[in-house]
């Protein structure tokens, strides 16, 4: 969570506070990419302070190593052009700050530091030991079963096990629909027929973030699995398997709302006896692992 109230520290700071705003951000972009002095007027007159334009043409780069070396490259003159430049914008992006700390309901820093960590939008982390760690899924939920074949093991888990037919709602968009229904909606689709969807309000939100459930055969994902595969091998990577694009059109849906309680449950170390979805899992797994080798890091 990044609020401008601060980060969630053990106290509100100063520090915190402008941590957590744009300002630092707004730095940054004048150091990746110091502006300098005009040196050259095409006119008689003289303005009477210089006039700041970007630098000499560099473009900012989010590689670690270039912004590494921009920074130890600076010269004393592109640090006083970055000072006066940044000094132009400060006010605004300090007004902006104060004006939605002002905008909390809660007036003092331990207040606003507490009303933060007991949102019920957070949770406590756990730590685990090395063993955890390099066991990975498997050593929390057990090994896969790839006999008769992971898709069909996969079906398995949603469609013939104690809880396929027990319905479940999410707590984003209030969709109640079961295990064993979103394994059609994804797989096998039947023609014209009407699957667990949105309720009213929670549909108009989806509609406007553009959300919105729609049936959609399982054909056209592989289309796009067969791009991003091209994408992956070119660059020597394992490419994506149908069972990996399944699980993750499964997981991306209500599904969700099953698969992440078990994993925490199990991981707090309490008797979970209930259907672990182990193919799924490790399939969802394996697939946001090929998926992020050819990912670029955004903002």
């Amino acid at each position: 969570m990044t609020v401008y109230a601060g980060h969630l520290a053990a106290k509100w700071t100063t520090l915190s506070f402008l941590s957590a705003s744009p300002i630092l951000g707004e730095l940054a972009k004048f150091v990746n990419n110091p502006p300098v002095p005009a040196t050259v007027c095409l006119s008689s007159e003289v303005s009477s302070s210089p006039q700041l334009h970007s630098g000499d043409g560099a473009q900012s780069t989010e590689d670690p190593a270039d912004e590494f070396q921009s920074i130890l490259s600076l010269t004393p003159e592109q640090i006083d052009s970055i000072a006066r430049a940044f000094g132009q914008v400060l006010p605004g992006l300090l007004k902006e700050a104060i004006n939605m700390l002002t905008a909390q309901p809660v007036r003092d820093p331990e207040s606003l530091n507490t009303k933060f960590m007991l949102s019920k939008s957070n949770f406590t982390y756990s730590y685990s030991d090395l063993a955890t760690f390099f066991g990975g899924l498997v050593k929390i939920l057990g090994n896969p079963n790839v006999v008769p074949s992971l898709e069909e093991n996969m079906r398995r888990e949603h469609v013939v096990c104690t809880d396929s037919n027990v319905e479940f709602t999410t707590g984003n968009y209030n969709i109640t629909t079961t295990p064993k229904l979103e394994w059609e909606f994804v797989v096998s689709p039947l023609p014209g027929w009407q699957y667990p969807c949105e309720t009213l309000q929670a549909q108009q939100h989806a509609r406007q973030a553009q959300h919105a459930r729609q049936v959609i055969p399982l054909d056209t994902f592989l289309k796009v699995m067969e791009t991003i595969n091209i994408q992956l091998a070119a660059v020597g990577h394992t490419i994506l398997l149908r069972e990996e694009v399944i699980a993750l059109r499964l997981y991306t849906g209500p599904m969700f709302a099953k698969y992440n309680p078990l994993l925490r449950q199990v991981l707090s170390g309490k008797e979970y006896t209930g259907n672990r979805y182990v193919n799924t899992i490790i399939a969802i797994n394996s697939g946001i692992l090929k998926l992020s080798k050819i990912q670029k890091a955004v903002k």
